[in-house]
């Protein structure tokens, strides 16, 4: 197999025309690329570049390194690059540890790395001598000689350079079926060089015949990858799991030229992932697995649209091995394990690294021999994983002190050994924990005895770790303690040290009060990110930010705050005063008051849990769904011979008479054993409440609860129509009808109970559920009263759980209706709400329900969160307005504004809207009007 820069020669000789490179600068062919790096080669040899020797690189994405690194490949010699956002005592270490022979940099990384060990080259300089060079011959590169060194965090308290072959590079790209690699794709090349994304960025296209679509900005912001995704034409993408969700929540749009994206490095989002697909129904999204160790992809998933997974809200697995990887789940001792057990994931086939540079103890301790292939070598990841039934690999995490934030792996110890080096620290303890912004890092020190613990805090710690550790590695919260709790064996016991970390008390000093200035209104920005106050003179890396969370902080600045800022400003101006300072000096800022701090994230916050329905056309939620994408008509049109009505033939052939109406299927079964109804009694119940049962059952299944075992108490709030299957089918004749009024509340209790508007009890009893029991009526609006009510009596711990919704079945359900001009009814059995062809609504059948419980007692039990009510707005509109049935305009305003007061938000914010729309000609002008109004 030749290597790495061999297959690009052949890619070169293939593709020669083809487009193998773009960026802000400009665009090359592979000829034109091929020709400038074997030129380049000449240059790095006269500089005393020879094969096996290490380069390393501190330069920007751009043409230029792409031409470099191909050089220095040619040449037979090793890549390392260096992140210029890396403190001066890591790269200190890294050039130490690898000994270059060049250091290779350009513009403002050129001082950075000025008195570092090794010969210091500018690339603008090698450039410029290349024009004039002849072509270098290319080195025989074996597949087994390294092509870069990527540094990663080590628990030792230093990084360790990972040595990756020629080899593993190109079973990553050639061959693969994981992603779409082809002379077609443009795969956008965003990653810093020193993160393994870039392996994949690279060398995807290059090798392939594909171009390398490069964004060239250092940081940029999620307007500008938007932007240039769609400049450069990219196909595919691989984004952290992070800028993924940020791209989701405020560029939805970003998505929309691509074929493909790849994302991971972390644990995905189903709710971004599914957001993503329905915006976008032609994209492909990838759940990619892998350590640096194996040459950034072990396991890849296809995530399909219409998996269980995505709808159920589950963890997204991360597939199964990708080609030239072997993949195994053993136990300690690298035995198998059983079917659907959880074991380590480890690694082997030709993605695997040669080991750790300069550290053999290391490499032994990771690098193993392969019991599965005699002579090959295997990597232990770390990583607890378990095979599903269909073959995937679930990831549960990790079996020692590593994690991952922004798609980089981190040793919690490096940072732990940061900590203890730091001025009067005589301790120190790092865990990690759930933020606001998701996996964040809490350190905990003890000081010196003759040290003042504020000013260790306040001046030491912060002011050491930004020399010794990346921003990516930056505490968000950080304590001085007397003493550690301990566990029963004397070691620290962490679990205990986050049970009492507020992070609302990790300020430095006292945090201001959000006022209406723009200092407020970007205080409150960043509260909302951090989920506590900040003191607005602390550096933002300094409250636990990184490179992320501030695309998330411009991205929302831009919305709420100022449309002329820009991402770079918040690194120059990195704390909220000197920010509001320098917007205060370049724009007018005057407030207007329009924006107000939003409340506690949690403070009377309801989560939905678990949900169930059934729906003309859909059995369920996940089917329902289905058709709104898909747009399907799920309204039924009759022949005359399948109507259930009463009328004559005339009147079914009247033209007014439209035979059309949505209905449910199979409401006539029940399974009456599984809820212990004898049959008589399932006979004599209503079919709303039969079904209302059913779904009630689903969506505590749907929420992984069984309420037979449930401890608190759970509240049922719901409400049904007319109980017409009692009058068209119990109440078969004058005698019954007699006899039933004659008996009434008396006797005939199980006509009296099945008839009854009963639906929530009756579920309560069925289900052994001793919270509040409230069965509602207030028309059109019952099932949302419900869950208003249902949340009034969580936020008061009248119940710790709530079911609520509606259902409505009305019988006969194969029936129509009279059109009358101007009246409800639409004259072609179609609703079109909010249109400007709307004529009338069709009434149909339908039920809902959703589980609720208090947002803090979700998280806790880590159930899983579908939405969160935040508020309510409820209210009647009396007299003023034309009549019973219609509704008013104030009123409507009223109720929305009261909702959007209890929720603490700003309507500016809001980005997505459900209403009532009828589709009548007086119904939607009045609703669209109180929603403009409020």
């Amino acid at each position: 197999m030749p290597g790495v820069a061999a297959r690009f020669d052949e890619v070169c000789a293939e593709f020669a025309d083809h487009l193998a490179v773009i960026d802000s600068t400009g665009e090359e062919s592979y000829a034109a690329l091929g020709e400038r790096s074997a030129r380049l080669a000449t240059v790095l040899q006269g500089k005393g570049l020879q094969p096996g020797e290490r380069c390393a690189i501190m330069v920007p994405r751009s043409r230029d390194t792409l031409a470099l690194i191909l050089a220095i490949l040619r040449v037979g010699a090793v890549y390392v690059p260096l992140d210029p956002a890396y403190p001066r005592a890591q790269l200190d270490f890294i050039v130490a540890d690898c000994a270059p022979r060049l250091i290779i940099a350009e513009g403002s990384a050129l001082a950075s790395v000025g008195d570092l060990n090794g010969v210091l080259v500018d690339l603008a300089d090698i450039a410029a001598a290349s024009e004039a060079a002849d072509p270098a011959p290319l080195h025989a590169s074996h597949r087994d000689d390294p092509a870069y060194i990527m540094y990663t965090s080590g628990s030792t308290g230093k990084p360790k350079g990972v040595i990756v072959p020629q080899r593993a590079i190109l079973r990553l790209v050639h061959g693969q079926t994981f992603t779409a690699l082809s002379p077609q794709t443009r795969f956008l090349n965003l990653a810093p060089l020193a993160f393994d994304a870039s392996t994949l960025e690279i060398w995807g296209p290059l090798l392939n015949g594909g171009c390398a679509a490069i964004i060239d900005e250092v940081q940029p912001s999620l307007d500008t990858i938007a932007a240039d995704i769609a400049r450069l034409g990219a196909t595919s993408a691989w984004l952290t799991a992070g800028l993924f969700n940020a791209l989701a929540d405020h560029r939805l749009e970003a998505f929309g030229p691509l074929e493909e994206v790849l994302t991971g490095g972390d644990v995905l989002s189903p709710v971004h992932v599914r957001k993503v697909m329905d915006a976008h129904p032609s994209l492909q999204i990838i759940n990619g697995y892998g350590p640096t160790e194996n040459t950034t992809f072990s396991c890849c998933y296809r995530i399909p649209r219409d998996g269980e997974t995505l709808a159920n809200g589950g963890a997204i697995p991360i597939g199964d091995a990708i080609a030239g990887t072997s993949v195994h789940i053993v136990d300690d001792k690298l035995v198998p394990v059983g079917e659907g057990e959880v074991g380590e994931l480890v690694v082997g086939g030709d993605g695997v690294a040669l080991g750790y540079l300069n550290r053999p103890e290391l490499t032994a301790q990771k690098f193993v021999d392969d019991v599965f292939s005699p002579g090959a070598t295997l990597y232990r990841t770390g990583d607890l994983v378990r095979r599903r039934a269909d073959g995937a690999i679930d990831f549960l995490g990790r079996n020692d002190r590593q994690i991952k934030i922004a798609g980089k792996r981190i040793e919690l110890d490096e940072i732990e050994h940061a900590l203890r080096a730091a001025p009067g620290v005589a301790d120190a303890a790092v865990a990690a924990f759930e933020g606001p912004t998701g996996k964040a890092i809490a350190a905990f020190v003890k000081a010196d005895a003759d040290a003042d613990a504020s000013a260790v805090l306040q001046d030491g710690i912060r002011a050491h770790l930004k020399s010794a550790l990346p921003d990516y590695m930056m505490p968000a919260a950080l304590r001085v303690l007397p003493d550690f709790p301990l566990t029963p064996n004397g070691k620290i016991d962490r679990k205990a040290l986050l049970a009492g970390l507020d992070t609302a008390a990790d300020t430095s000093a006292a945090a201001q009060p959000v006022d209406g200035e723009i200092a407020g209104k970007l205080a409150s920005v960043f509260e909302g990110l951090l989920g506590h106050a900040v003191d607005r003179h602390s550096n933002f890396f300094d409250l636990g930010l990184r490179s992320l969370d501030l695309m998330r902080a411009h991205a929302i600045i831009l919305r709420d705050v100022s449309a002329k800022v820009a991402l770079v400003d918040l690194f120059r101006h990195p704390n909220v005063e000197a920010l509001a300072a320098h917007l205060r000096a370049t724009f007018d800022t005057a407030s207007d008051g329009s924006i107000r701090r939003c409340r506690d994230a949690n403070s009377g916050a309801i989560a939905v849990v678990g949900m169930s329905g059934r729906f003309p056309g859909a059995q369920n939620v996940a089917e329902f769904w289905a058709n709104i994408l898909a747009a399907r008509d799920c309204i039924t049109h009759f022949d005359a011979t399948e109507l259930e009505d009463t009328f004559d033939e005339s009147l079914r052939r009247d033209a007014s008479y439209v035979k059309a109406r949505p209905v449910l299927a199979d409401v006539d079964r029940f399974d009456a054993g599984f809820f212990g109804v004898l049959a008589r009694e399932a006979a004599l119940t209503d079919p709303q409440q039969r079904l209302f049962l059913e779904i009630a059952w689903e969506a505590f299944e749907d929420a992984g609860y069984d309420p037979a075992t449930i401890a608190g108490a759970v509240g049922v709030f719901a409400g049904t129509s007319m109980n017409t299957y009692f009058l068209k089918h119990v109440l078969s004749d004058r005698g019954v009808i007699d006899e039933f009024t004659s008996q009434f509340q008396i006797g005939e209790y199980q006509k009296l109970v099945g008839a009854g508007d009963f639906v929530a009890t009756r579920t309560a009893y069925k289900l052994g559920l001793r919270g509040p029991a409230i069965s509602m009526q207030t028309a059109c609006s019952t099932s949302l009263t419900a869950i208003s009510m249902a949340v009034e009596n969580l936020r008061a711990g009248r119940c710790d759980m709530a079911l609520a919704g509606g259902v409505s079945v009305t019988f006969p359900q194969k029936r129509g209706y009279f059109y009358q001009e101007g009246g409800m009814g639409a004259p072609d059995g179609v609703c079109r709400p909010f249109d400007a062809d709307a004529k009338g609504t069709v009434f149909g059948c339908g039920a809902g329900v959703v589980l609720l419980k208090r947002l803090d007692d979700a998280i806790a039990d880590e159930d899983p969160i579908y939405a969160v009510i935040r508020g309510v707005g409820i209210n009647n509109d009396g007299s003023d307005k034309v009549g019973f049935t219609a509704p008013s305009v104030d009123a409507q305003a009223r109720a929305i504004a009261i909702a959007h007061a209890e929720a603490g938000i700003d309507p500016a914010s809001v980005g997505y809207i459900e209403a009532h729309g009828t589709a009548t000609p007086l119904g939607d002008p009045i609703e669209f009007t109180g929603l403009v109004q409020a």
